[in-house]
């Protein structure tokens, strides 16, 4: 949005001047002062490019077309983002618009108004759109030549390792196990833990245990058969003798 209003103040004050002039001074020969000694006001007009290079009517609609194929190639690169440093998209703006004001001249009428004549020198007559397209231009040139200067905070942040992303992380190439020793190799291959005094027979896991004694069992107490048990359950009153299961639940029920 600032581009676009910035754009468009040159195109006012470019457009505004030229009226001005058309309109208070004579063309050719009206003059007026505007610095006396350093610059006066002038009404010209110019069929070529910028400070009158290539005079003529022949390449009126070459420059319209250059000027606004330039300013939409502008639009389109701040638009999507193709040019990121600010001090480049400013003078790329300043230059489209400046290219916009001489077009709309051609555009109309066939020629550029110029008015800006320096006095205590020979130097070409030149407009506000010329020198939005010169200055700029030079700078544009200077900045593509010299590097830009960052801040002490952007040296350190590209000065910095990247920091990774938290959360999963998916890894296509598997991680190296790291090397077993030779003597934990060997006992893998003979079957010795650690502690065993010899290793294990892997056809008879057994192998070690021959020749140890086994201890007896602890024997069961004696049991005496010649002393009758003694019935601890007294016998059933009478009234129950003959009482079967069905009878109790028939009463219960």
């Amino acid at each position: 949005m600032l581009y676009a209003i910035a754009a468009a103040l040159v195109l006012v004050l470019d457009q505004g001047l030229k009226y001005f002039v058309t309109l208070k001074i004579a063309l050719n020969e009206g003059v007026m002062q505007l610095i006396p000694g350093v610059m006066s006001l002038v009404n010209l007009h110019n069929t070529g490019m910028a400070f009158g290079f290539l005079s003529g009517g022949a390449y009126r609609w070459g420059f319209v077309a250059i000027a606004v194929l330039f300013a939409v190639g502008v639009a389109y690169a701040l638009a999507v983002g193709k040019v990121k440093d600010r001090r480049f998209c400013w003078l790329l703006v300043l230059i489209a618009a400046g290219g916009l004001g001489n077009a709309i001249d051609r555009a109309l009428y066939g020629y550029v108004v110029d008015m800006f004549r320096t006095e205590f020198m020979e130097f070409a007559v030149f407009n506000v759109a010329d020198i939005f397209v010169t200055v700029c231009g030079v700078l544009l040139c200077v900045c593509l030549i010299l590097p830009e200067k960052k801040s002490p905070a952007e040296q350190s942040d590209e000065a910095a390792p990247p920091k990774e992303k938290a959360g999963l992380v998916l890894r296509s190439k598997k991680r190296q196990a790291p090397e077993v020793p030779e003597e934990v190799k060997e006992r893998r291959r003979t079957g010795k833990l650690y502690d065993d005094p010899a290793p294990i027979n892997a056809a008879d896991p057994f192998a070690e245990f021959d020749g140890l004694e086994v201890p007896p069992e602890p024997e069961a107490p004696a049991v005496d058969t010649k002393t009758p048990v003694k019935k601890s359950a007294e016998p059933l009153p009478e009234e129950l003798n003959g009482v079967t299961v069905d009878d109790i639940l028939k009463e219960i029920l």
